[in-house]
């Protein structure tokens, strides 16, 4: 996670805070004030996982790294040497974040010298890498490959000297697609094929439990990244010839990562993280409401700190999920009221209505105290204003409110959950 979108949530987390801890003289909101602390921490800690990518010349290193994230970001060269500077790069996607180390393919006379184990290790030493991939073409398993492997085994063992643990390696085989029969594609059920691309990686396989002393395989993996990208650097759907790379590399990948690295892997699991944060906040609700409800006067608890929380929860959510989703605090507010507007409580919901609504919340919610009389001000300020700030009251709606911001910003589904309306993107305001 970057730097900008880590201060803009802990920003909106000492906003909650602060509120919590104002209140905390007349109840107990001692555990949702432990939780948030704890899950910053968490946050905090997030970082990308690393792979160092490996292989000869034209194994498609680059091209791997760009079916991993599903963009053309890393350039690739069909004909001569593709990267020429090796470095540590982060590749952003769809809330997958990757920190990859493209090296120069092994058995690459670029300037007429070849590059070396004890190059690679130059550069990688910076940072410890999760996983190593080591990459082949399905029809080079059996060509000169014990130049590479020694070369492997050179960056290998030093760190195992260095970090004193073993990275855990991947064999990965790559243009299955070129195996005969090579009209046939990916996936299938053509015997002929199938026994072929079993063949390549028992034959990789080999080559590395006795080449690669210092390794620890994990798996041997087939694959193919090819796929083409339109100008925008998407891939093109109808030429997107990827194989098992979701469905088995990503899978194998997310087992050996450490935990810290997991959530910027797998939007899934920030989404799991998200989800816990969103249980605080309904926690914190849960506590609130029967307080907002009731006939006594607790300094500084109202309906709208409730707002002002449940902003802020869509505001973190929403800058968990990446760089693309830099939101303002009417952008959070428009988001909270259309969840709620096009539910059953406001019938007449219209565009007019929606910006006078989001005008007045934001305009509140802003504010830095919470001013007596706001309430009122804000309940009597448009036609069924009441019965939509009123319907945000409650525990249940505060994480079906949380669980469509998941599902928006990190998840990058159209449609929130039990809403009939697809939400377009929020302009900036």
């Amino acid at each position: 996670m970057d730097k900008e979108s880590l201060e803009k949530i802990e920003a909106s987390l000492n906003k909650i805070r602060s509120l919590l801890n104002k209140i905390s003289k007349f109840i107990n909101v001692n555990y949702p004030l432990t939780k948030i602390n704890e899950i910053e921490e968490t946050i905090k800690l997030l970082r990308p996982p690393r792979f160092l990518i490996i292989g000869r010349r034209g194994s498609g290193k680059s091209t791997l790294i760009n079916a991993m994230i599903g963009k053309y970001e890393c350039d690739i060269s069909d004909v001569g040497t593709g990267t020429k500077k090796p470095e540590w790069q982060i590749y952003k996607h769809n809330n997958r974040e990757l920190s990859c180390l493209d090296t120069r393919g092994f058995q690459d006379p670029l300037d007429h010298q070849e590059i070396s184990g004890d190059q690679i290790w130059k550069i990688v030493k910076k940072c410890c890498p999760d996983v190593v991939l080591f990459l082949c073409k399905a029809t080079e398993v059996d060509a000169a490959i014990d130049k590479d492997l020694a070369c492997t085994e050179e960056i290998l063992k030093k760190f195992k000297s260095h970090y004193h643990r073993e990275i855990p390696l991947i064999g990965v085989v790559t243009q299955c697609d070129q195996l005969a029969p090579h009209y046939i594609r990916l996936p299938t059920e053509d015997k002929k094929k199938t026994q072929n691309i079993e063949k390549a990686k028992d034959i990789l396989r080999e080559h590395i439990q006795k080449k690669l002393s210092s390794a620890r395989l994990s798996d041997v993996i087939a694959t193919v990244a090819y796929a083409e990208y339109a100008a925008n650097k998407e891939i093109k759907v109808d030429v997107d010839y990827r194989w098992n790379i979701e469905e088995q590399l990503m899978e194998v990948l997310l087992k050996l990562v450490p935990p810290e690295t997991k959530p910027e892997l797998e939007p899934k699991c920030l989404a799991d993280l998200a989800k816990e944060f969103v249980n605080v906040i309904r926690n914190v609700v849960s506590i609130l409401a029967p307080v907002v409800s009731s006939a006594s006067q607790i300094p500084g608890v109202s309906l709208v700190i409730v707002l002002i929380i449940q902003v802020n929860m869509v505001k973190i959510i929403a800058n968990m999920g990446g760089d693309n989703n830099d939101i303002k605090l009417e952008d959070a507010v428009k988001f909270l009221v259309m969840y709620k507007g096009m539910d059953t409580i406001v019938q007449d919901v219209n565009g007019d209505f929606i910006e006078s609504a989001v005008s007045i919340i934001s305009q509140v919610v802003s504010e830095q105290g919470v001013i007596q009389g706001m309430e009122e001000t804000l309940l009597q300020s448009i036609p069924f204003i009441g019965p939509l700030i009123n319907s945000f009251l409650s525990a249940d709606a505060t994480q079906k409110l949380g669980e469509a911001a998941i599902s928006y910003y990190i998840l990058n589904e159209d449609t929130p959950p039990d809403t009939q309306t697809s939400l377009a993107p929020v302009p900036a305001y």
